[in-house]
């Protein structure tokens, strides 16, 4: 706690992840941002992905989608995985933005791209239906194998289809 009392970003991320899980301190959401946000003041990308699922799930008790759009794109932009994940989830489902699945497949497919496993069988997916990218049978094989590689055997199936459609 000291640590992130005298400014230390990756401390007052800590401390904002026991808050939120009520680890060692009482849950709370709202001290949870209380810390996330002194540590995305720091552009600790980490904080600045938590703060906006919190904003975009209204957990210490602000809604707000349009900010936590800013704060994913901050954090991914800053190299948090999970962001890029979750911008592309809410360009895919029109939350918080337009929806639009060619920008949700260019977040989609930077996620992929920074080994997130389930990213990767979803780019897959998207170049098998040529949807937001033109489609590409080729691509979504290497994405399937790709996601397979990282750990999503969920993506297993979706090769097997691919290959017996395509034999």
């Amino acid at each position: 706690m000291k640590a992130a009392e005298l400014g230390f970003d990756q401390a007052q991320n800590v401390l904002g992840n026991l808050y939120w899980n009520g680890i060692g301190v009482p849950q709370s959401y709202k001290n949870a941002c209380i810390w996330y946000q002194k540590a995305a003041d720091q552009d600790n990308a980490e904080a600045c992905g938590h703060l906006a699922y919190s904003y975009l799930h209204g957990k210490h008790g602000v809604k707000s989608p349009h900010l936590a759009i800013r704060l994913f794109t901050k954090s991914a932009d800053l190299g948090y995985v999970d962001s890029m994940w979750n911008m592309a989830c809410c360009c895919y489902e029109g939350t918080g933005v337009a929806k639009d699945h060619a920008r949700a497949f260019e977040w989609y497919k930077k996620a992929a791209d920074h080994n997130h496993a389930q990213a990767a069988a979803v780019v897959g997916d998207m170049y098998r239906d040529g949807d937001g990218i033109t489609k590409n049978i080729e691509m979504a094989r290497r994405y399937y194998e790709k996601a397979i590689k990282l750990g999503w055997t969920k993506a297993k199936s979706s090769l097997e289809q691919l290959q017996g459609n395509f034999r």
